[in-house]
């Protein structure tokens, strides 16, 4: 049996995983290759943007994990979703602690944020569902 999330709505969870922007500043790479705290603009506080945690799933973008088959039966199921404001949450797997040491220039995970990766065939799946504007 597939516990992947239906295609249709689902109720409001209230701590879902997000993909958060990886262009903030807070954390980055030094010159050794680990995560540094790089002290950038209120440690957090006074950013362009926050992910909201009271919104809810509004509609999933591309192809199921199992439609893809880019999972068993089990729970892990990588998926892109809208959130009913208008961001995306991205669920895969957090592969923060092995990338995150060799990210390009310019490139940072803040100290709140995960760097997450999902089969490329996902988001090729998601395109059709993601507007031009």
């Amino acid at each position: 049996m597939n516990t992947c999330p239906p295609t249709e709505r689902l109720p409001h969870t209230p701590h879902p995983i997000r993909l958060n922007s990886l262009l903030d500043t807070g954390v980055d790479r030094s010159a050794t290759g680990r995560l540094t705290h790089s002290g950038g603009e209120g440690g957090g506080m006074g950013r362009p943007w926050e992910a909201d945690p009271d919104t809810g799933f509004s509609r999933r973008l591309g192809k199921s994990a199992l439609e893809l088959r880019a999972t068993s039966t089990g729970p892990e199921c990588p998926d892109i979703w809208e959130l009913e404001n208008g961001d995306i949450a991205v669920i895969g797997r957090d592969l923060t602690d092995s990338l995150g040491t060799r990210l390009p220039d310019g490139v940072s995970v803040g100290t709140d944020e995960r760097l997450v990766v999902i089969p490329r065939r996902m988001l090729i799946a998601a395109k059709a569902d993601i507007p031009d504007v």
